[in-house]
């Protein structure tokens, strides 16, 4: 079984919710989850996004995972870092090659950059 804790407080639900609203009407599609529960319970919720959908850029503080398609490497670099905030986000390919980029780097490294998440047990997506 997963255990999720509750949002802040129910201005926090209100905020996910209404954020919800905001992504359907920008072309965002519910895929999973999207409803709120009792109390500041919510269910975690799955969209698929539009490149193009400015929601991606605004941070909610909600469990939220957007998938966002892309045809190449540089297309989801470039989506990755279109957007304000540094919390963070994954690229999931079927091409091995590309997938231990570290695409928060922008300068060029001596040493291979680690995984994102190389130093801890799981890790979380945006």
């Amino acid at each position: 079984n997963t255990l999720m804790g509750p949002l802040v407080n129910e201005g926090a639900v209100e905020t996910m919710m209404n954020a919800l609203v905001k992504i359907q009407e920008q072309g965002g599609q519910i895929v999973y989850g999207g409803h709120a529960l009792r109390g500041c319970f919510v269910e975690p919720t799955i969209i698929r996004s539009p490149p193009n959908m400015p929601m991606l850029a605004e941070e909610v503080f909600a469990p939220i995972l957007h998938l966002v398609e892309f045809d190449t490497l540089d297309e989801a670099i470039e989506l990755h870092n279109n957007v304000p905030q540094g919390l963070s986000s994954a690229i999931f390919t079927t091409e091995a090659g590309a997938a231990p980029v570290n695409c928060a780097l922008t300068v060029p490294l001596i040493e291979p950059a680690p995984t994102p998440w190389a130093a801890s047990s799981s890790a979380a997506s945006r």
